[in-house]
């Protein structure tokens, strides 16, 4: 296979990713509200063989956008969850407490967030910054 477009390294990333959380082999998921609707895609994959479930979120615009989501929709297990890991962008976001998840989204981008496993991603990743805030 000539990688002509450089995608080896990601596809491989990919696959490592699908090996290391249960919930990308899952065929369960559930959609949640988020704000704005227009542009963002929300959903989330629930725990599998005793792993985490994991929080999708998806940017399909050219455009920056800050995303809210209701913490009871994501249900109890993580609704309570204040340290989140984004396992894409490997880096860790931080979350408060209140009603609300806000996610700041860079344009075209997915976040997909487990609950922090005990700091292992690298909280200072360049271009990376904890991206998840509650509102009160």
């Amino acid at each position: 296979w000539t990688d002509a477009f450089a995608l080896r390294a990601h596809f491989r990333r990919l696959i490592h990713l699908r090996h290391d959380l249960p919930g990308l082999r899952s065929r369960e998921w559930t959609p949640l509200a988020v704000e704005p609707a227009s542009h963002v895609f929300a959903y989330l994959r629930p725990a599998t063989g005793g792993a985490s479930p994991i929080l999708f979120v998806l940017n399909f615009s050219a455009e920056a956008i800050e995303t809210s989501l209701d913490r009871a929709d994501i249900g109890p297990a993580l609704g309570g969850t204040a340290a989140w890991t984004d396992a894409f962008n490997e880096a860790s976001v931080a979350v408060g407490g209140g009603a609300r998840l806000t996610i700041a989204m860079p344009p075209w981008a997915i976040r997909l967030l487990v609950p922090d496993n005990g700091g292992k991603a690298d909280a200072g990743m360049p271009g990376h910054p904890g991206m998840v805030r509650a509102e009160p």
